[in-house]
């Protein structure tokens, strides 16, 4: 994977392996009861070096942007393993100005919405960094475009409930869409100072 080799992306995934998902039913898939059980295990056990070793190879098959990774990486964005699914949508996003098919776009757009929904920042933030990579060239969706200037409008009226980083991501995405209604609102935000939100 780190050779840069697209068909490289498919064999790499292999061994990722299937998905612990992050709302598993054991009564219906045993199988997703025993990822679940192994998830769960604590520091020091196999599980932790084999889970090192799926982010590893779930990295370099992101760098490659294969297009044909998009159907594994949407699931593997539904783990319930933090660093799988940060590494999945990693691949989501820079997969998303590839994603010109309707069906891949909407599911990359199913993803990033889910992200953005999570209480996790940097679960969050990706999401966000999604919305960006999606709109570039192309335009927020109004959706899309509302939750982005919720998270800012938020930090103004509540910033103590607010992780910088998820606001640093929404403006980056805010930034990439272009959208000159923005421009003022970009610039009022660069005259707050100079911290991750300003260096966006």
């Amino acid at each position: 994977g780190a050779m840069g080799t697209p068909g490289a992306a498919p064999a790499l995934l292999n061994v990722v392996g299937p998905v612990a998902s992050a709302n598993p039913n054991p009564s219906a898939n045993p199988a997703a009861a025993g990822a679940t059980l192994s998830a769960d295990r604590g520091p020091g056990s196999t599980h932790t070096t084999d889970i090192d070793l799926r982010v590893e190879a779930l990295l370099h098959a992101a760098r490659l942007e294969d297009p044909r990774s998009a159907q594994a990486l949407i699931q593997l964005a539904q783990s319930r393993e933090k660093q799988l699914r940060l590494g999945a949508l990693y691949g989501l996003v820079r997969l998303a100005p590839k994603a010109d098919k309707p069906a891949t776009a909407a599911a990359l757009t199913t993803a990033f919405d889910q992200a953005v929904a999570d209480p996790r920042p940097t679960v969050k933030a990706m999401g966000y960094l999604g919305y960006g990579a999606q709109a570039a060239g192309r335009g927020l969706q109004p959706r899309q475009r509302t939750q982005i200037l919720a998270i800012i409008e938020k930090r103004k009226t509540q910033p103590d409930e607010i992780d910088e980083l998820a606001v640093a991501a929404a403006v980056h995405a805010l930034g990439q869409a272009r959208e000159r209604a923005q421009v003022p609102l970009l610039i009022e935000l660069l005259r707050e100072g100079n911290d991750e939100v300003q260096r966006q």
